[in-house]
């Protein structure tokens, strides 16, 4: 049983384990996927299963490069790290919270290549279509808000996030 959240600046999640007799709860003053890794730490631990240590988040080094060189850059530097499993947490629900905090510096047009760059490593991770098409619809292109939810629906016809929001877009 779990349940978590997310804003800016805060993130949260609270997991029961009754089968096990224990909990957790982690609480971190920011919201990347870093709590994400916490809480699958602290649960494998008291599962006693060995955590994945000594990785980090592929969002790191494609922040950097976003930022000293823009998006091409950024598709430069996946190309360096993309074989480096043991040194990097490659996730795709990593960079949705870099979008996110994106948005919240009212980037936009970053957002979109964020979710862009997503589904071009994870074509099969649907949430990044989702996002592309919030982010469609918040610069009032409605078409291709629609046409990022059929993609979407495309790789994953049962996702009822995408269907509703495709609904909410007609």
């Amino acid at each position: 049983v779990s349940h978590g959240g997310m804003g800016f600046g805060w993130a949260d999640f609270l997991f029961l384990l009754p089968d096990h007799n224990c909990a957790g709860v982690v609480l971190c003053v920011e919201e990347s996927y870093a709590r994400t890794r916490i809480v699958h730490a602290l649960a494998d631990t008291l599962l006693g299963i060995e955590p994945i240590v000594n990785k980090v988040s592929w969002s790191i080094p494609l922040s950097r490069a976003l930022a000293v060189g823009g998006v091409p850059a950024m598709y430069t530097r996946y190309d360096e790290i993309k074989g480096l499993v043991e040194e990097y947490y490659f996730d795709a629900d990593e960079l949705i919270n870099l979008s996110y905090e994106l948005l919240s510096a009212q980037r936009v047009d970053l957002a979109l290549a964020i979710m862009d760059f997503n589904i071009h490593v994870h074509p099969d991770f649907s949430e990044s279509y989702l996002q592309r098409a919030k982010y469609f619809l918040l610069q009032g292109e409605r078409e291709k808000a629609r046409q990022s939810c059929q993609a979407g629906l495309a790789v994953a016809p049962e996702d009822q996030a995408l269907k509703d929001f495709l609904q909410q877009i007609k």
